[in-house]
């Protein structure tokens, strides 16, 4: 019999199976500008980190974190980028740890959108941002407990 762990992870996956599903059917709201965007949808912060971290090091180097910025839509010049950059590396390092690349991808992405692809319900309809922020976080990290949860009972 499946624990209660397992079902969740079970739901929690066919939720981002759809989103990502949903994500590649023709959609005038993305542009092929933004198709990488697209292809983030429905990832969590663990797949982002493992997809970016392209010379899978365990951590996020600049070059990595200006294709992470990139790939999210977010522009701007090369000194606005390194302070991005400068505001999530591990201290005493020149690198983004998964901590710091998990707070970067809360922060840098579009939480209400994130929220609605997870399927959580009762959203304020006048949230603030740091309120969604906030309540991805809560998510993001339930989402972690079960899946540590459901590998444990593995």
């Amino acid at each position: 019999a499946m624990s209660s762990a397992i079902k969740a992870m079970a739901r929690l996956n066919q939720r981002r199976l759809i989103s990502r599903q949903d994500t590649t059917k023709s959609d005038d709201s993305f542009s092929d500008e933004n198709s990488e965007v697209s292809e983030n949808a429905g990832l969590t912060p663990k797949d982002a980190f493992h997809k970016f971290d392209t010379d899978a090091s365990g951590d996020i180097d600049e070059d990595e974190f200006f294709h992470l910025l990139q790939s999210v839509g977010i522009k701007g010049n090369e000194e606005y980028q390194e302070r991005l950059f400068r505001r999530y590396v591990k201290s005493g390092s020149k690198t983004i740890d998964y901590d710091g690349f998990k707070t970067a991808w809360i922060l840098l992405g579009q939480p209400k959108q994130e929220l609605l692809e997870r399927g959580v319900k009762g959203i304020p309809k006048f949230a603030t941002r740091y309120q969604l922020v906030r309540l991805l976080e809560k998510t993001l990290d339930d989402e972690e407990r079960l899946d540590a949860l459901a590998k444990a009972e593995a």
